[in-house]
């Protein structure tokens, strides 16, 4: 009844192995006692010594490849005479050519991991099986080549921390590795060697921070950090230098805004985050000065609709602005006031067109509309004042003319009102008729 694995008489198996079965309903297995937890992956080579050939035999299922069943063929003789050691042999022999069969398969899916603890599996059940040592030793082997090479690889990437981890997982398969220990050794000493030049370059970093050398002082910190990433003091220090310079930025910031140059104080706000990304001062400063450009861009626009004349557009466009700022009350009130000036003028130069049309009428109550918005603007009382005399004036000498019963009297009093008003009523027609009349009588 002997099972054991033999190196001469190795039966060839079935390339498909029968797992479905074994997956539809794990086994219990018993064995002298103890229990076999259900196997899940294997590969075995059984000698056949028996006469015996048929379906109902253990080694007869073991060398057609079916694993799983002969395992359940093996426990039902052990639980019908549990005190067969034949039985309990056979049982295990069989367990064990399950186990290697299906760590063959993890092991062609590249499952390593999983085929090595079968294999350890199987082991545990026959410790001096020469095949299943010799599993374990390939499956070892492959895993220490995989883990060598993602060592390799990590390390051409300067992944040394990554790197160290992989040798080591390499090393615990083949701990006597040449190739592993070599890679392993020059991650070291380069571990080594960044490591005092973390210090070197911390040490730099503190003697530019105590001359306030903060910008040097940044940069000696960050290399140290590179190569010094777990040290909690160059962090603080790093972080110290980089709350100073914020600070600095923030300064030179408030100091910009108070000139009005808002896009140089959002520059610096923005710098001074980059340093420091949780510094209060500095997100206020850069939204305030956000909310002062666009501010300032509201006010260009406010220039450009009074050069068109859109009084109205640029008053709605002031007093959004001056909801929007805190630092630019005075210009857009300012600007407030150029809208004014601007219908000023616009309405001075309509009643100077009007005076000058000698439309002295219309003209003077475009003046007192103006100075009913602007007192003393420009010369508009005084020409209000000269119209109206005018007008005085004009109504007088025209009813002393109507009064005057000769040619030459009217024809003087209608040229004296021609010196300051010549379209004055019908002025021009009637010294036109009086001209010619003092023609036909001179001629």
């Amino acid at each position: 009844m002997d099972l054991a694995v033999s190196g001469k008489t190795r039966c060839r198996l079935s390339s498909e192995p029968d797992h479905a079965m074994h997956a539809q309903r794990p086994l219990n297995f018993h064995l002298a006692g103890f229990r076999l937890a259900p196997v899940l992956i294997g590969l075995c080579f059984l000698s056949c010594n028996s006469k015996q050939d048929r379906p109902d035999d253990p080694r007869w299922l073991v060398v057609h490849g079916r694993h799983a069943e002969a395992v359940r063929v093996a426990a039902r003789a052990v639980e019908r005479d549990p005190g067969s050691a034949d039985a309990i042999e056979l049982h295990k022999q069989a367990s064990v050519a399950y186990l290697l069969d299906l760590a063959r398969d993890q092991s062609f899916r590249d499952e390593d991991d999983a085929a090595l603890a079968t294999i350890e599996q199987a082991a545990r059940i026959a410790p001096d099986n020469e095949e299943v040592r010799d599993w374990r030793e390939k499956t070892n082997q492959k895993l220490a080549w995989t883990w060598r090479g993602r060592a390799f690889d990590l390390h051409a990437e300067d992944d040394i921390d990554a790197a160290l981890e992989a040798y080591e997982k390499a090393l615990k398969h083949v701990p006597g590795d040449p190739a592993t220990l070599e890679g392993r050794n020059i991650a070291l000493a380069l571990v080594s060697h960044r490591s005092g030049l973390g210090r070197s370059y911390f040490q730099q970093g503190l003697e530019a921070l105590s001359d306030l050398w903060l910008d040097q002082a940044r940069s000696r910190f960050s290399y140290a950090r590179k190569y010094r990433p777990a040290d909690e003091r160059t962090l603080q220090r790093e972080t110290q230098v980089k709350r100073l310079i914020a600070s600095e930025r923030i300064a030179a910031a408030k100091a910009h805004e108070g000139e009005k140059r808002f896009g140089v104080a959002l520059h610096e706000y923005s710098a001074a985050l980059e340093q420091d990304p949780e510094d209060a001062d500095a997100k206020v400063g850069l939204e305030r000065c956000k909310v002062e450009l666009q501010v300032r861009d509201l006010l260009g626009r406010v220039r450009m609709d009074i050069v068109r004349g859109r009084f109205e557009k640029a008053e709605a466009t002031v007093a959004k602005a001056a909801a929007l700022t805190t630092l630019q009350a005075d210009e857009v009130e300012g600007a407030g006031a150029s809208i004014r000036e601007a219908r000023h003028e616009k309405a001075y130069k309509e009643a100077l067109a009007l005076e000058r049309d000698w439309r002295y009428p219309e003209a003077v109550a475009r003046y007192e509309a103006l100075l009913a918005k602007a007192d003393y603007y420009k010369d508009v009382i005084a020409r209000r004042d000269t119209l109206q005399e005018y007008i005085r004036l004009a109504d007088d000498l025209w009813r002393r003319a109507e009064a005057e019963g000769g040619v030459d009297g009217k024809l003087m009093l209608y040229r004296q009102i021609q010196v300051f008003w010549p379209e004055y009523q019908d002025l021009p027609a009637r010294i036109a008729a009086l001209e010619s009349a003092q023609a036909s009588a001179g001629g």
